[in-house]
């Protein structure tokens, strides 16, 4: 048991991690804001007008199931890193959208076709960069 009482013992807050997201744009990430927590492919990350003043960024995220764009100052971090756990039920997600993709598109249909061409995208590019960590 320690002896020192809980009012006593020194706060540390726990850091959070900072990159730059624009140095991760194209890679699997799991980017944090005021909101929430989301795994996807970084697709669009910039410093927004507001950045002199506490570097504010504009971004949007490809997750498994949709797009997300948001405004803020977000923790992004490499899902291949220390964030592995949601790299791979990202690539579960992805697993299930390409075969529901491939068995419920109507055939012919081009819209479901692409979208299928991008989740096999997204999904080899995140086993790529799930396999490339050391």
């Amino acid at each position: 048991m320690n002896a020192i009482p809980a009012t006593d013992q020194p706060y540390t807050p726990i850091a959070r991690p900072v990159t730059d997201p624009a140095a991760l744009v194209g890679r699997w990430v799991r980017l944090r804001d005021d909101r929430a927590e989301h795994v996807g492919v970084l697709v669009h990350a910039a410093p927004t007008a507001r950045a002199e003043e506490g570097q504010e960024w504009a971004w949007t995220l490809r997750t498994p199931f949709e797009e997300v764009a948001g405004t803020g100052r977000p923790s992004v971090e490499p899902v291949a890193g220390r964030a592995a756990a949601p790299g791979r039920r990202a690539r579960g997600r992805l697993r299930a959208v390409r075969d529901d993709l491939a068995e419920f598109a109507p055939a012919g249909d081009t819209g479901p076709t692409r979208a299928r061409d991008l989740v096999e995208a997204d999904l080899d590019q995140l086993e790529w960069e799930l396999a490339a960590q050391p």
